[in-house]
This record gives structure tokens, sequence and C-alpha cells, in this order.
């Protein structure tokens, strides 16, 4: 994205609709391998089978909220700060989502969906002091 950034600022014509493209195809090809499709993934993991349809269902809903919002806040953002700008805010979101996930998800490679809940349930209840 802040190649894209980059294009936007620096470049005109045919060399700026290059490298603001090659750019968007880094940014779409490394969100959707990366942190992008989180959300979808953890939704079989994190909540038990008895709530999984419903809870899947408000996940989903949040998340195409959450995409209606940017699209209707993009063309306000886009007349505040300028297009190259609001490219650079998506790469810190994209870095901040990064720290978030590594940061808060535990890694649930090789486990069954039982295992998968059962660490995520630990996860979310403190551990109670003893004695």
């Amino acid at each position: 994205m802040l190649l894209a950034a980059a294009g936007v600022g620096f470049l005109t014509d045919l060399p700026k609709t290059v490298v603001v493209m090659v750019g968007f195809s880094f940014f779409i090809t490394s969100f959707a391998i990366g942190v992008g499709g989180t959300g979808w993934l953890i939704q079989g993991e994190v909540f038990p089978t008895a709530v999984r349809g419903r809870a899947a269902a408000t996940g989903a809903c949040v998340d195409w909220l959450a995409n209606f919002a940017v699209i209707e806040v993009f063309p306000a953002w886009h007349n505040a700060i300028g297009l190259g700008w609001v490219m650079v805010s998506f790469a810190v979101l994209a870095v901040v989502a990064i720290g978030f996930v590594s940061r808060f998800l535990p890694e649930t490679k090789g486990l069954s969906v039982e295992e998968a809940v059962h660490v995520f349930e630990r996860e979310a209840v403190p551990a109670r002091p003893s004695g």
C-alpha cells in the first residue's frame, strides 16, 4: 500500500497507474494470505459447537457492517487528507492488525475443533489465584 501511496504522491500518467496497480496487487494479495482471512477462519475455532452457527452469522454481519462503514467514510476521508494519505492509513491499519493477531490470537494449527475451542476458552477466562 505504501508503494501505491508513493505512486499517487510522486508520479503521473502511465507510470503512476502502473505503480499504483502493482502496489494494490501486493496489498490485496498480502492481506488475503495474511490477516485478511483471520476473522473468517477463527469463527470455526472460537465458538463452541452449540452456538457456532449463530456466532459465525453475527461475526459475518459485523464484518460486512465494517466494510460498509469504510465504504461510506472513504469519500470524506479522501477529501480531508488525500488519496495517498488514505493509503498510508490503510498500511498502518494493516500493521496494527498484524500486531493484534500475533499478540491476541493463539496458534491452533494441528488441533481438533474441540481442542481449539478449549484453547480460546482458557485464554478468555483469567486464571484464579490459588490459596
